[in-house]
């Protein structure tokens, strides 16, 4: 049920040092456009850096389809990895344009389901009704406790499915890489189908994973915070930002990686090669 999360952790394993050379300078980047956003913020109060924040996501997308695209290369090419890599703007821009809207995708669906839900509540009396049920019966003390673990269920359990979704369709992407056409989600969907149960498997303990590292994440922002003043230090904010990286880009990476392996199974009769 884990063969794919475990084959490609084992080739990020095997390729260690292609992996240093092809994330150093994305990485690089992403920290300095980082730094300067959180400058800025500082500078500014946090009411500023609308501009250092568009800088930010651009780089951030940037990187990812410079990762991703080398890493599939490098496993399904056998290419080598350099820190500066030959040119490949069209691959990168369709990489990263389809990575965005394929994530898009269920997004939207996952907005449009709250919105749909909260309506339903609204129309029903429900949310009035549960909310006084629910401090009617439950202890102040565990409240606040009761609505974290359930808000934390409930997003652990969207994010999985998610996931899911990203890995079945996602097999577009290598295929970009490799400077083919795009496949079509719904023909990715299909080729995936035969993969379906293992890649579930990934999808749980990639879900676990991202929680995990979102937790301590936040652990961390936490305790550089003076509970007193309400302010953190300069050099925590520094530091969680280079956490945020270092965390980003390993996803990534990961998920690339995810992304390969389910690529390579996939019958290359059934690829369109042009």
């Amino acid at each position: 049920m884990f063969s794919i999360l475990k084959a490609a952790l084992s080739d990020i394993a095997a390729r260690r040092m292609d992996v240093a050379k092809l994330i150093f300078l994305p990485m690089l980047a992403n920290v300095l456009a980082e730094m300067n956003l959180t400058r800025v913020y500082i500078a500014t109060d946090y009411v500023g850096g609308t501009g250092a924040g568009f800088l930010a996501f651009f780089v951030s997308i940037a990187t990812v389809a410079f990762v991703a695209v080398g890493w599939h290369r490098i496993v399904l090419l056998g290419e080598k990895a350099k820190i500066v890599a030959a040119p490949r703007g069209a691959i990168y821009l369709n990489y990263a344009v389809s990575w965005f809207f394929i994530g898009f995708v269920p997004i939207l669906g996952v907005l449009l389901l709250g919105v749909g839900v909260y309506v339903i509540a609204v129309l029903f009396g429900l949310d009035a009704a549960l909310f006084d049920e629910y401090y009617m019966y439950v202890p102040e003390f565990a409240q606040g406790v009761g609505s974290m673990f359930y808000t934390g269920m409930g997003m652990f359990v969207v994010a999985m499915a998610v996931i899911w979704y990203l890995f079945r369709v996602g097999v577009v992407l290598p295929h970009l890489a490799l400077g083919h056409n795009h496949i079509g989600m719904r023909r990715a969907w299909g080729l995936t189908r035969p993969q379906a149960g293992p890649i579930f498997g990934t999808a749980l303990v990639a879900s676990a994973l991202q929680s995990l590292a979102t937790v301590l994440l936040f652990v961390s922002t936490s305790w550089a915070i003076d509970y007193e003043t309400g302010e953190t230090s300069i050099l925590s904010e520094y530091v969680t930002t280079l956490l945020n990286v270092m965390v980003f880009t390993f996803s990534g990476l990961i998920g690339a990686a995810i992304l390969t392996t389910i690529y390579k199974r996939i019958e290359p009769s059934e690829l369109p090669r042009s």
